[in-house]
């Protein structure tokens, strides 16, 4: 009777090992899983920032050529409007003869009409396409839409910044919970996991802003 009920309990411990072993290794095949996952979204939060602080000084070089490209037309405009006032106010001292006055009032005419072409000069095939202009207020809008594409991108950055950041503490986390079968630092990496997710999003769609 004792001998049928040690093998009893003997069979039953094995039986608990058994459910025990196999616990352990579903819980490991999952966290392996978990770290797999964790890997692929590292890698896609790393080309998206990437990609955004790439775009973020391409922007910034296309804003900082607009201004200078501005500048040059101001200090243009600006040399031909002296030219032109200088020829009114000798106009108007009469000390030139009828065809100086004819020629100074067509110089006149002609310091006017770029004066005016530099302020605004929009492109003849797509006239609404400020990306296309020329003129001062189409290149002021062209630098200040890259300005803000700039912005935008340094935002995503940072954003897929955080997400890389959360991203490798959760894969640090998985693999100690992997070795020590630990609960709580299977909880702690699906958290971060879960974070770095939702910035990685973020970076893409931008649905908060950030501070």
């Amino acid at each position: 009777m004792a001998l049928a009920e040690g093998a009893d309990q003997l069979a039953e411990m094995v039986d608990e090992d058994k459910v025990e072993e196999a616990h352990e290794r579903r819980f490991r095949t999952q966290m392996g899983l978990l770290v797999a996952i964790l890997a692929v979204l590292l890698a896609i939060a790393s080309l998206g920032g990437s990609n955004a602080a790439e775009d973020a000084l391409n922007s910034n070089i296309l804003a900082t050529d607009s201004w200078a490209f501005y500048q040059a037309k101001n200090i243009r405009q600006t040399s031909l409007a002296l030219a032109r006032d200088e020829l009114e106010l000798r106009l108007a001292g009469d000390s030139f003869t009828p065809a100086q006055r004819e020629k100074a009032l067509e110089l006149i005419e002609s310091y006017q009409a770029t004066i005016a072409r530099y302020d605004s000069e929009p492109d003849p095939e797509d006239p609404e396409d400020f990306l296309k202009g020329e003129g001062k207020r189409e290149l002021a809008q062209r630098a200040q839409y890259y300005e803000a594409a700039r912005e935008e991108a340094t935002a995503q950055d940072g954003n897929f910044d955080m997400a890389e950041a959360s991203f490798q503490i959760a894969i640090v986390l998985a693999s100690v919970a992997i070795l020590s079968l630990s609960t709580l630092a299977r909880a702690a990496a699906i958290g971060f996991g879960v974070l770095g997710l939702a910035l990685m999003l973020n970076g893409f769609f931008m649905v908060v802003p950030l501070p």
